[in-house]
């Protein structure tokens, strides 16, 4: 297709979401003298560009704004100027927020363009706008000269973020179907600044790798390639959603500030670059180190009295030494580089030197197979906005869905470590494209980069210790046990591979569904020969019918349900984040439990209760709620374990074959052997609530919270069930709670 026909195709269905990158380019719009990311240069273009307009007019009308909004840091003795004079002005740059907490409470703002960090903001703006509060926000600012005498200054009168407005991912993927793999490629690498003509294909996958940690919470990679590549100038201009820095990283500025109580870059972004990493210094090894490996773990950190969750993916970007491959050639006919040494991982900093550190990275992306940035290389066509396509990126990350299939495709087993980076690494890449597992190539273009890029992380693992690691992945599909008949039997068409969990007359086993390749979770309980309640066996299985029928996010996801003389089985979705109870560590001592901050817990307490509403609205009472059944699926934390459960319109009382209450979470009239009602499970959510706030499971530990939680959890907990609020008015007021 020509590049004509390719930009009136990309006009004709993507309509106001296109913009034409090499106009951008012609008008010298790119933002460099003044550090403005390419999405705010987009956005300036857009709104300044009528249609029908000479590219004369647009250019003329793209400078004055440029000069009457966006002024280069040269000029900002003269904006201080017009402030005294008493002018009012409108700039457009990048505004963040800090507190000051003393016998008075003040903010202050900073205004980058004119160095400014102590401009006056009222509380009023700052609530409108709390992304102030978490870093840089663009967007257009209303200043004037405050000459008042306790105090004057510059001060912001309004703050107007950059808003792309709702974007949809339906729409969005319906667009993508008038375009073939090939052409949705080319659009992706248009959109990022580059002629999608002068790379190879190859060489425009590994580009595509870049964005993977945008669309996929907490990927880990490492990018190494020499200088010039771009790999920071995407980082540095695709999305507001990604923050570039350098230099000396700390804990507090990382992980969590322990003086000023403020959480750091990590809860802040969907992605932190840390940039010239061969260059990086920090302050405290030991913490970072400790600190890292648990986060690029498991999305968690602790530090002092916070412990806290977040979804931000963590890029390392260095420059290594490579020689030239004279044989091999770039799309552009130079030759290829290849790095100069096997352990170039080496050239990191020394806490990159740790094996344990290194393998918690999903894949290094090889820069040098990327061809070196070249003026020839610059986008000369149409491609998509850059802050609608930074949203729809960061949309991508909270939708399960596009990575399910993908999953089934994969059924890999092995390391598990392995395993889980080609997968997330594929669900990612799946993303971009937009790729069906069903795609002719599907496995060339998602399956076979995502395994390169995780046998890399291998390669540099056996570089730094060759007897503790192969330079090959260590895993294999799920058919290939099957056939060597390794795994531990089979229910109907699901094949069981391993048993995660047991007690009573339950197993529970991680299992393979043979017809979707999906992996499952079936909850196995014997029935011959043991004593149990008929009535309690039907109960359950009724409960577990009923919630088939119940479509929430917040409810481990019933597929079926099987019954023989010997023995009853329940198949759900598997959960393979872990619970709530190893979120906070598992059976360690409340005294050395440290408790989550209040965000956190305030996320996840949204989506019990969204949960729970659910089951309520569907005449269930969960009866069990504990972080043990708290389960987290692709970064959604979910109710599980319906055991206990009971339905409002078929009332039991008393105990059942599993037991009818988990103490300390259960409410006193449940223990007592009460009517099963809605409210039990509002108490318990409380308990769960306070322990998640305090690291403490006693009661009393509600009176140590701060007033508005107290307030809540109060109540919620309350000895006296009719005094409690149902789950869907707790989850209106905790949704209220500043955090």
């Amino acid at each position: 297709m020509s590049n004509s026909a390719f930009d009136q195709k990309i006009q004709d269905v993507f309509g106001e979401f296109a913009i034409d990158k090499g106009l951008v380019r012609r008008l010298g719009a790119t933002g460099e003298d003044r550090h403005v990311p390419s999405y705010v240069m987009d956005w300036i273009v857009t709104h300044n560009a009528k249609s029908h307009q000479s590219t004369g007019s647009i250019e003329r009308a793209v400078r004055d704004f440029i000069t009457k909004h966006l002024p280069p840091k040269g000029d900002k003795e003269r904006i201080r100027f017009l402030l005294s004079q008493g002018e009012t002005l409108v700039l457009l740059d990048a505004i963040s927020v800090s507190v000051k907490l003393g016998k008075e409470i003040r903010y202050f703002g900073t205004i980058d363009c004119l160095d400014e960090s102590k401009a006056l903001i009222d509380a009023s703006i700052i609530e409108q706008n709390q992304g102030l509060l978490q870093g840089s926000t663009w967007g257009a600012v209303k200043i004037c000269y405050d000459g008042s005498p306790d105090g004057g200054g510059i001060r912001i009168m309004d703050f107007k973020p950059m808003q792309t407005g709702r974007i949809s991912l339906d729409v969005f993927r319906e667009c993508r179907g008038a375009f073939t793999v090939e052409e949705w490629l080319d659009l992706i690498v248009r959109t990022l600044g580059y002629e999608p003509s002068m790379y190879a294909e190859m060489e425009k996958l590994w580009m595509l790798c870049r964005l993977i940690p945008l669309v996929q919470n907490r990927m880990n990679l490492m990018e190494l390639a020499p200088p010039g590549s771009g790999k920071s100038y995407i980082y540095n201009n695709v999305s507001r959603h990604v923050w570039l820095t350098a230099g000396e990283i700390t804990p507090p500025v990382l992980f969590y500030n322990r003086q000023t109580k403020s959480p750091g870059l990590l809860t802040r972004f969907d992605v932190l670059v840390l940039d010239e990493a061969q260059s990086l210094r920090f302050s405290n090894v030991a913490e970072m180190q400790a600190q890292l490996k648990g986060y690029l773990e498991q999305g968690v950190y602790s530090r002092g009295e916070c412990r806290a969750t977040a979804e931000c993916g963590l890029v390392l970007l260095a420059n290594i030494d490579l020689q030239q491959q004279p044989v091999r050639r770039y799309k552009n006919g130079k030759p290829m580089f290849a790095p100069a040494r096997p352990d170039y991982i080496r050239r990191l900093p020394e806490l990159f030197h740790e094996s344990p550190t290194v393998d918690r990275f999903h894949g290094i992306i090889p820069g040098w197979e990327i061809p070196p940035f070249e003026t020839q290389q610059q986008a000369d066509g149409l491609g998509l906005k850059a802050d609608y396509f930074a949203e729809v990126c960061h949309a991508m990350r909270t939708a399960p869905d596009l990575a399910h299939g993908v999953r089934a495709k994969l059924r890999l087993a092995g390391s598990k470590r392995d395993c889980a980076a080609v997968e997330r690494l594929a669900c990612g890449l799946a993303k971009l494209l937009l790729i069906e597992p069903d795609h002719p190539r599907f496995d060339e273009l998602v399956v076979q980069p995502a395994r390169e890029l995780r046998r890399l992380v291998r390669t540099q693992l056996h570089a730094l210790d060759p007897q503790g690691y192969s330079p090959d992945l260590q895993i294999e599909r799920l058919e290939s046990l099957i056939r060597r008949g390794t795994t531990l039997g089979r229910i109907s068409h699901y094949e069981l591979l391993e048993e995660i969990g047991h007690g009573g007359m339950a197993s529970v086993y991680k299992a393979l569904d043979t017809r979707t390749g999906t992996v499952v979770a079936i909850k196995r309980v014997r029935t011959e020969g043991a004593e149990l309640d008929e009535r309690a066996i039907r109960r359950e299985i009724d409960i577990y019918t009923r919630l088939q029928d119940i479509p929430n996010d917040h409810l481990l996801a019933v597929k079926t349900i099987f019954r023989d003389p010997g023995s009853y089985a329940l198949v759900t979705e598997f959960a393979e984040g872990g619970s709530l109870w190893d979120l906070m560590g598992g059976d360690m001592s409340d005294k050395d439990r440290v408790a989550l901050d209040e965000a956190t817990v305030k996320a996840i307490g949204l989506e019990m209760l969204d949960g729970l509403a659910a089951l309520h609205e569907n005449e269930i009472v969960h009866r069990d709620i504990k972080p043990q059944n708290v389960l987290r699926c692709d970064d959604v934390w979910k109710i599980a374990d319906f055991g206990i459960s009971k339905l409002l319109d078929n009332p039991v009382t008393g105990y059942t074959f599993q037991g009818a209450h988990t103490a300390p979470w259960a409410p006193p009239e449940q223990i007592e052997g009460a009517t099963a009602h809605p409210s039990a499970d509002v108490y318990a959510w409380g308990r769960v609530a306070v322990f998640l706030l305090t690291g403490k499971t006693a009661k009393d530990a509600v009176k140590t919270l701060p007033k508005p939680w107290k307030e809540l959890l109060s109540v919620c907990t309350d000895v006296m069930p009719e005094n409690r609020p149902d789950a869907g008015a707790v989850k209106d007021q905790l949704a209220k709670i500043a955090c």
